[in-house]
């Protein structure tokens, strides 16, 4: 599952994210109420429509690289057993 979906959404509701599934093709972004298309359960367009969005562009930057970072040390502590 893409951390595009657990992008929480700036404001006054804890918890809210920033993307909401509608259907199996289509998502809603709550910042700005934009429906957009997601097809094959694909979040290219999610994406892309993070440019219009550079806070949670940079979010979603810091959430990977902790992401990665959890990845590596699990790495090193499974080839240390």
């Amino acid at each position: 599952m893409s951390l595009l979906w657990k992008l929480k959404l700036d404001g006054d509701e804890p918890g809210r994210l920033l993307f909401n599934k509608l259907s199996s093709t289509e998502s809603e972004c709550n910042a700005c109420a934009k429906k957009i298309p997601t097809s094959n359960k694909g979040v290219t367009n999610l994406k892309a429509h993070l440019r219009k969005h550079p806070q949670y562009k940079e979010q979603l930057a810091e959430m990977e690289k902790a992401d990665q970072a959890k990845k590596e040390a699990m790495q090193r502590d499974y080839n240390n057993l």
